[in-house]
């Protein structure tokens, strides 16, 4: 049953960085301030199960990865129905976020590339994509989650016999 939660989390530790500290790396302190704090979000927002304001804080492809993912393991057909029922999951099993640090960030117009650290992992980007003055998380990492799925045959009606 929780066989995905796992991969659920550790995709969203990923995504969900709670911010501890890091250099400026280039970033103009307002941008740097709005990235802390949708990185922030995300996190905090998972971990208490609050999917709409999780899915607020993605672009619409990356909301779409998401519901494509939910579809596709059964959790949901919507962002907020499948961070939902993950976030319920995660809790259920007991899965305890870790702390991901923001290492550094550079912001090129309305384009930023955060370096993020999570753990024990080596440090990896993360980009951020500017849109109506907010800044928005573009991909989610949720499509690799369900390529990784394995393909379900649709039911076969068996024939009287």
């Amino acid at each position: 049953m929780f066989q995905h939660a796992s991969q659920l989390v550790a995709v969203s530790c990923i995504m969900a960085v709670v911010i501890a500290c890091g250099d400026d790396g280039g970033a103009i302190g307002d941008d740097r301030a709005q990235i802390e704090q949708v990185l922030d979000g995300v996190q905090a927002d998972f971990v208490s199960g609050d999917s709409d304001a999780y899915c607020a804080k993605l672009t619409a492809r990356a909301r779409a990865q998401v519901a494509e993912y939910g579809r596709l393991s059964e959790r949901g057909r919507t962002c907020e129905e499948t961070i939902r029922k993950g976030s319920q999951l995660t809790r259920d099993a007991g899965i305890v976020q870790r702390l991901t640090k923001l290492l550094s960030v550079r912001v090129h117009g309305d384009r930023a590339v955060a370096k993020v650290s999570n753990g024990g992992r080596p440090p990896e980007p993360m980009r951020f994509v500017r849109r109506g003055g907010d800044w928005k998380i573009p991909d989610t990492g949720y499509d690799e989650l369900a390529d990784q799925l394995p393909v379900r045959q649709p039911h076969q009606r068996r024939s009287p016999e």
